[in-house]
C-alpha cells in the first residue's frame, strides 16, 4: 500500500476505491479507510499488484465493482500524496 498505510501481512484484506470524478484512490486495509490517499490520478487507469520478491506470494481477487455512490469519507484519508506516473 501507500507509504503511511497500514502495512498488510498475510490473509489480510485490502482494498481501494478508485474514485474517476475527483481523481482520487482510497485505500482500505480490513475495511478500514487509511489515512493516505492519492490525487491526480490519471483518465485512464490500468491497475496492478505487486508484492515482494517471493514466489510463495499469492493474491485472490474477491470483487470489482462499480459504486452507486463513493463509500471513502476524504476527511479520514486527510495525507495527501499526489500520483506519479
Amino acid at each position: 500500500m501507500t507509504s503511511g498505510n497500514k502495512s498488510s501481512s498475510a490473509n489480510d484484506i485490502i482494498g481501494m476505491e478508485v474514485n474517476m470524478i475527483s481523481h482520487r484512490i482510497y485505500f482500505f486495509h480490513t475495511f478500514e479507510q487509511q489515512p493516505v490517499c492519492l490525487i491526480n490520478v490519471p483518465a485512464i487507469l490500468k491497475v496492478g499488484v505487486t508484492y515482494g520478491s517471493t514466489n510463495d506470494t499469492q493474491y485472490k481477487v474477491v470483487a470489482v465493482y462499480k459504486l452507486k455512490k463513493p463509500l471513502a469519507d476524504p476527511a479520514k484519508s486527510p495525507t495527501i500524496k499526489a500520483w506519479d506516473s
